[in-house]
């Protein structure tokens, strides 16, 4: 599907949209198909809003931050200078 069929639909609606839990989870240019030129401001409204980033989509702003391991697990991306609670913070 991401890679056949998903680029026929866009060049059949150029700049179309979909809504995040509808739109191809797969998507690797996710950050500039989903969002375009509003990521960098979403991510700093995000950093505002959940400064640890405990709200995780796979497509959602800032998650990136984090990398699904194989059991379902979430870990911190090795990039990622996320920063992390401490109890005083919760």
């Amino acid at each position: 599907m991401t890679e056949v069929l998903m680029p026929r639909l866009a060049e059949l609606t150029p700049n179309g949209s979909a809504y995040l839990n509808e739109a191809d989870f797969r998507q690797p240019d996710f950050k500039e198909v989903f969002y375009g030129p509003n990521y960098a401001k979403l991510e700093s409204i995000k950093a505002k809003y959940d400064p640890f980033n405990l709200f995780y989509a796979v497509t959602a702003v800032g998650s990136d931050y984090w990398e699904p391991q194989e059991d379902g697990r979430l870990c911190k991306a090795k990039h990622s200078d996320m920063k992390v609670p401490t109890a005083e913070d919760l």
